[in-house]
């Protein structure tokens, strides 16, 4: 039956790893000189965060490095990352057709689904107001790719 045999290909069960990591702007956040919308190119700090989604619905998200930023001053800071391995073995997951649905105690989401990847946009105002000023927007996209 062809019906389920596409249900089994699309199986999202198994091991995920972001493989994108952009805004909608460009930002200096290594203050290298060279403004980028893709935060994996401003800092290796995501090169290995992985999600790994099993059968029964529940799952784990596994990063080895944790992201850092400190304030020494107003309108100053540094980014550091730190080599600190986070698992969140909460996971709980579900699908629905082509929309997932994450939720653990580090985050959740609700992503869409399509073939090797699903990738989901969040609001990233927290983040670039606090590095670049009270005036900035942005959100962010997160791609993962099915290993």
């Amino acid at each position: 039956d062809n019906e389920n045999e596409t249900q089994e290909d699309e199986s999202i069960s198994g091991t995920w790893k972001l493989t994108s990591y952009t805004f909608e702007n460009s930002y200096d956040f290594n203050k290298d000189g060279i403004s980028s919308n893709d935060f994996m190119l401003e800092t290796t700090c995501f090169d290995n965060v992985i999600i790994n989604l099993n059968d029964d619905g529940s799952g784990e998200e596994i990063a080895t490095t944790q992201l850092e930023f400190t304030f020494p001053s107003p309108n100053e800071y540094t980014m550091n990352c730190l080599s600190s391995t986070i698992i969140d073995d909460s996971i709980i997951w579900n699908q629905d057709e082509d929309i997932l649905t994450v939720q653990g105690s580090i985050q959740g989401f609700i992503a869409t689904i399509d073939g090797d990847t699903f990738s989901f946009t969040r609001n990233a105002n927290q983040l670039v107001q606090a590095l670049f000023g009270a005036t900035h927007t942005d959100n962010e996209t997160l791609i993962y790719t099915k290993q």
